[in-house]
């Protein structure tokens, strides 16, 4: 199940500062209209996916105010959307340990936290952050709005002061189990 993912809060031997990373089950409609000379027909498909938590709180919900592009924003995380492979290589981006294919990142080495609802394509505009791994931490850091090819979006810094320190022990434990998962489906 995956709310099992996820260690519950109160177990955590955390360090002072430290915010815990998780992940629950999310659904966002996804509305395709067509079009004809006569009339305009609508459909709609719900879209199933894993999104971040920040203390049990959907990641969304932190960087949204209306209105926000970012409220259909998704991960591919457990995503039918998602091509197979990307969900992995988007993971591996997550944890920042090594240098992810070109796809899965921004051009200036940003890492995308959610991304376009309807393809996942980076080039649809993405928030993305700065992650830096230290010894003992993981900071999400300089969050933005950003789309593939251009620079930070002139109102991207309404995002810029956003922190989030996470304890390395934990985060990579979160990361692995979800990228180990990927990897074996």
């Amino acid at each position: 199940m995956w709310a099992s993912m996820t260690p519950p809060c109160q177990t955590l031997a955390m360090r002072p500062g430290t915010v815990v990373l998780g992940t629950r089950p999310e659904v966002v409609t996804l509305t395709e209209l067509s079009f004809s000379w006569f009339r305009t027909k609508e459909t709609r498909q719900e879209c199933a996916y894993e999104g971040w938590t920040v203390d049990g709180v959907p990641l969304r919900q932190l960087v949204s105010f209306p209105p926000s592009p970012m409220v259909q924003q998704v991960t591919p995380i457990r995503n039918g959307q998602a091509n197979h492979g990307y969900e992995a290589d988007y993971l591996r981006a997550i944890l920042a340990e090594e240098p992810p294919p070109e796809f899965a990142v921004m051009p200036d080495g940003r890492v995308p936290l959610l991304m376009c609802e309807a393809d996942l394509h980076l080039y649809c505009g993405t928030l993305t952050a700065e992650i830096v791994r230290g010894d003992r931490v993981v900071v999400w850091r300089d969050f933005a709005w950003q789309v593939c090819q251009e620079p930070i979006a002139e109102n991207a810094g309404e995002l810029s002061a956003l922190t989030f320190t996470f304890d390395r022990h934990q985060y990579d434990e979160v990361v692995r189990n979800l990228l180990d998962r990927a990897l074996s489906s």
